[in-house]
């Protein structure tokens, strides 16, 4: 809103009507610009009388006054002809808002994040009365919402599901802050307009754990499946990531991504190492450490790296978790019990030190099915001395110098490849993975691939792993979660014959 074109109502009341249609008409995340009168400034500097030409046959003369309430600056223009004489008279009133006044304005309207950017001063080469336009304030601020519900045309036809995700009411361990931040309400933003664009749903959002089981109750019979994106677990607890699937399973509702069985394998990495280990697959050297434990033998050498045994989001592995000598290893272990609160077993693992890849499926082996190209972290803007890994920092932490970590496609050999995907297809069958899952591993001094652990369900954000690898074949985010969505359809056998992003 550019020109100082606002503040010309009667009440502030129309001025909040006028913001808060802008509210309504911007996208979730959208932004407004206003550049407006610097009222306190124009209340004590204003010029009572002047007059100018305007050109060879036209003046102006302009007189000004402030309202008996003194929020309103009212300017008299008198346009007049040298030969034709007075040929405008008109009255008109800007409000004078400070910068604390448009704050609590945009406030009242819903905007966000309001910021005052700068003040513009004017300045006139012909020495020109520049009114309301002196000095101006720069105001933006920031439309936090939900997505309004997508109207669909009643020929079109649609498919009703829900969508499960986190509950942003209650504390969240994992997190930085113990509690959803900017950053995840702005990526919850970002999957709902993904989803919106791609079209032909009709979307219900539930995210309210306390009343989940009865909302899923009333829903059922009325949706043709969930779209089950909470993996923070039910109740924001980790541990209880299976309960979502398990629930459903309960009530009989359809959903996407892993069940509470294979949920419940990979949240034990060492039950995982075992599995591969049985296969045929390689995994590191490590050691299982249960909580009473006071001494142990590590029958391998240094370096390792010490693991909390259940869990994702590469919670508790931090730099300090990469110990290259038994005191090292005893603080690292004291870490984990310590800042991170984990009471469980530990995993110390041979720290490998070749590339760290990663591998995604999207669909349902042995058919429908695509892997991904695989990706590596690229460590090169890490600091000399900073053990290369893609942990808790890279995820989580902004100002660490592991959030520069980038991931790239990966350079390997081809056999290497194929054997690697060899095995990801065998692990995503036996443990029971479906619609999507992504697997870690990492080479050896020597190239040797060994698995490090397999994420069903894995991070669904636009940022996330699984949504760099379809940047990297040049699909986007929409892609992604359109893939997801086919994959599920597919299995559950409600999808109709139309052409695979693939």
């Amino acid at each position: 809103i550019l020109g100082n074109s606002f503040g010309y109502f009667e009440t502030v009341e129309d001025d909040i009507r006028v913001l808060k249609e802008v509210f309504r008409v911007l996208k979730p995340w959208g932004k407004v610009l206003i550049d407006v009168a610097d009222g306190e400034y124009l209340k004590a500097n204003f010029k009572k009388q002047t007059w100018e030409w305007i050109d060879k046959k036209h003046f102006v003369c302009r007189e000004r006054t402030l309202s008996s309430d003194g929020t309103r600056l009212i300017s008299r223009e008198i346009v007049t002809h040298t030969e034709k004489g007075v040929i405008a008279d008109h009255f008109y009133a800007e409000r004078l808002y400070t910068k604390k006044d448009l704050e609590e304005l945009m406030q009242k309207s819903g905007f966000s994040d309001v910021r005052i950017i700068t003040e513009l001063q004017t300045l006139s080469k012909r020495n020109q009365d520049l009114g309301m336009m002196e000095r101006r304030i720069i105001v933006t601020a920031v439309a936090k919402k939900d997505w309004a519900p997508l109207r669909i045309k009643a020929k079109d036809r649609t498919k009703n599901i829900v969508v499960i995700l986190g509950d942003h009411r209650k504390p969240d361990k994992l997190k930085p802050n113990g509690i959803f931040d900017e950053d995840d309400f702005y990526t919850i933003d970002k999957m709902k307009s993904a989803l919106k664009e791609i079209g032909g749903y009709n979307i219900i959002y539930l995210s309210n754990h306390d009343t989940l089981v009865q909302d899923l109750m009333k829903l059922k019979g009325k949706i043709d499946y969930v779209l089950n994106l909470c993996d923070e677990g039910f109740g924001n607890d980790p541990q209880k990531e299976l309960h979502i699937p398990a629930l459903l399973e309960m009530l009989g509702i359809p959903y996407s991504g892993a069940g509470p069985r294979c949920l419940a394998y990979c949240y034990d990495k060492s039950l995982v190492r075992g599995i591969a280990k049985e296969m045929g697959i390689p995994v590191p050297k490590a050691v299982f450490i249960k909580p009473e434990d006071t001494t142990f033998e590590i029958p391998f050498p240094f370096p390792v790296i010490v693991k909390p045994n259940f869990g994702d989001s590469s919670f508790g592995i931090t730099q300090k978790s990469v110990a290259f000598n038994p005191e090292q290893l005893v603080n690292a272990i004291s870490e984990i019990r310590e800042k991170f609160g984990y009471d469980k077993p530990i995993l110390i693992e041979e720290f490998l030190q070749g590339k760290d890849l990663t591998v995604g499926i999207v669909g349902n082996p042995p058919e429908n099915y695509k892997v991904l190209p695989i990706i590596e972290e690229d460590y090169s803007s890490l600091p000399d001395g900073l053990p290369r890994i893609c942990g808790y920092e890279a995820k989580w932490l902004p100002d660490s110098p592991y959030w520069q970590i980038k991931s790239v496609k990966a350079d390997i050999p081809e056999s290497v490849e194929k054997f690697i995907i060899e095995c990801c297809i065998k692990l995503f069958e036996r443990l029971e993975c479906r619609d999507y899952a992504r697997f870690d591993w990492r080479l050896d001094s020597e190239g040797n691939p060994k698995l490090l652990e397999v994420n069903p369900n894995p991070g669904w954000c636009w940022d996330g792993h699984l949504a760099k690898m379809f940047y990297l074949s040049s699909l986007t985010y929409k892609d992604m979660l359109k893939a997801i969505l086919e994959a599920t359809e597919t299995r559950l056998k409600i999808r109709e014959e139309v052409k695979s992003i693939f």
